[in-house]
């Protein structure tokens, strides 16, 4: 059986499911290959184009012609003059796409789909009623279930995939999905967000719930009632303060794995080094339900670590700034030549289109390799004159340079690729200092230079 065909099975299952319990609503579930979305194809499709919705429906998913969604896109209804005369539900139509080749990988794609069914059951009362402010009109609601807005959302979301499993009698439910979340906050890919979706830290009051919440006035609901039902007695047991610390957890983790931390060493530094016990706690667990062991982690003053507070970030960043300045002189007077500072301004610079502020000393470094180059009697005083420059701008731009890792840092996440153009471009936007700027095109200036040399060294070989 094709990835197509389980897809669409699944999806009649619980588009069956949703009509039984919201006659009035109609799921449109759209099954892509990697890189074959394409928007018109929905917009062409016969349920959108035969809907007393369609206009809307159209409008809806036009806010997606240049993006690859997943998940609940949103959700249109008929408009009231239409629905007056016909029913007093008016007819609404959700979308929820998803990747097959993703699906494929999932051990239990219904969970997926379950999931993004809440979403819909959750906005669909105060959607029709009105109760929610639409951001495009009165019938047309666009999801945007990525943000911190909706953890308690995709919390509860999450909460019902599990209890429609168990519901189905599928045993491990509870910890499979759970696994599932958990891989996603170890994953360095593109448009990964495991910070929205704090079950995990539910997984042991969910096996609780489960035991204790059977009783017979549940036990009569439907699979949708009583999934909704629990769902809902469970996530209360976290409040808004949790799931941020969830958040905030994530977020530390996916920076640092990033940055080309391994995942070992990353859930290590949680653990022994955080001074926040929650942290050390969700990573004991990530851990734990990923059966990932990690190292012992030594404290190290000169290596960025997440986890910390922020004055020892700084603190830690100011000590590898001072290493590197040592290091890039221990080079220089051992080649009685500048460059090595030159050479590592542009390395940082590199590393900042990567969203790596962490030691950045770009700035200064370029003033030192400028004020060695100028001073009288290189060998004898130009150590001295570059050591006094770069300690009078060695910390003159980290604050602008920290904003623009973390910009850089959202559009790498989200699939984009970062060049130094782009820094430029970022730095002109959010008005930060001429300077920051001044220093990426010197390296851009700097490569330049060298990619021409490189070519004409290839081609003087060649034709030699």
């Amino acid at each position: 059986m094709d990835k197509y065909t389980v897809f669409e099975e699944y999806a009649t299952i619980i588009k069956e499911q949703l009509r039984q319990f919201l006659p009035d609503l109609d799921i449109v579930f759209t099954g892509y290959e990697t890189h074959e979305w394409n928007t018109q194809t929905v917009i062409n499709s016969p349920i959108v184009q035969s809907h007393p919705a369609h206009i809307e429906a159209k409008n809806l998913l036009r806010h997606y012609i240049d993006k690859v969604p997943e998940g609940f896109l949103g959700i249109v209804k008929e408009p009231k003059q239409k629905s007056s005369f016909m029913s007093s539900t008016p007819k609404s139509l959700a979308f929820i796409v998803c990747n097959i080749d993703e699906l494929e990988k999932s051990p239990r794609p219904e969970a997926f789909l379950y999931h993004h069914m809440f979403q819909v059951l959750d906005i669909y009362d105060a959607f029709i009623t009105g109760a929610i402010d639409d951001q495009k009109g009165t019938e047309i609601y666009i999801a945007n279930v990525n943000s911190r807005a909706n953890l308690r959302r995709n919390l509860q979301a999450d909460l019902f995939s599990v209890f429609m499993l168990k519901c189905m009698d599928y045993k491990k439910a509870i910890k499979e999905v759970a696994r599932i979340r958990a891989k996603h906050v170890i994953s360095v890919t593109p448009d990964n967000y495991p910070e929205y979706y704090p079950y995990p830290i539910a997984m042991e009051a969910t096996q609780i719930g489960w035991k204790i919440l059977q009783t017979e006035q549940i036990q009569e609901l439907d699979p949708i009632q009583k999934s909704l039902t629990l769902a809902e007695y469970v996530s209360v047991l976290f409040d808004d303060e949790s799931l941020e610390e969830w958040a905030s957890f994530c977020e530390q983790t996916q920076t640092m794995l990033w940055f080309g931390h391994n995942i070992e060493d990353v859930l290590g530094t949680a653990i022994d080094l955080s001074p926040n016990p929650k942290v050390r706690s969700h990573a004991d667990l990530i851990a734990e339900i990923l059966r990932v062991t990690p190292p012992p982690m030594e404290k190290c003053d000169q290596t960025y670590n997440a986890f910390a507070k922020q004055d020892v970030i700084m603190a830690n960043h100011e000590n590898a700034v001072n290493m590197t300045f040592r290091n890039v002189m221990f080079k220089t007077r051992e080649h009685i030549d500048p460059k090595p500072f030159k050479d590592m301004a542009d390395k940082q610079n590199l590393d900042l289109a990567q969203g790596i502020a962490f030691g950045w000393c770009a700035h200064a470094l370029q003033i030192a390799y400028e004020s060695f180059e100028q001073a009288p009697h290189q060998i004898a005083t130009g150590g001295q004159f570059a050591k006094f420059q770069f300690e009078e701008h060695k910390d003159h731009l980290a604050e602008d340079v920290y904003v623009l890792a973390k910009i850089v840092m959202r559009r790498r996440r989200g699939g984009a690729t970062v060049t130094l153009m782009d820094l430029l471009d970022i730095i002109d936007k959010n008005k930060m200092n001429p300077e920051l700027a001044a220093t990426i095109q010197k390296t851009l200036d700097s490569l330049g230079e060298f990619e021409v040399a490189t070519k004409e060294e290839q081609d003087a070989e060649f034709f030699a």
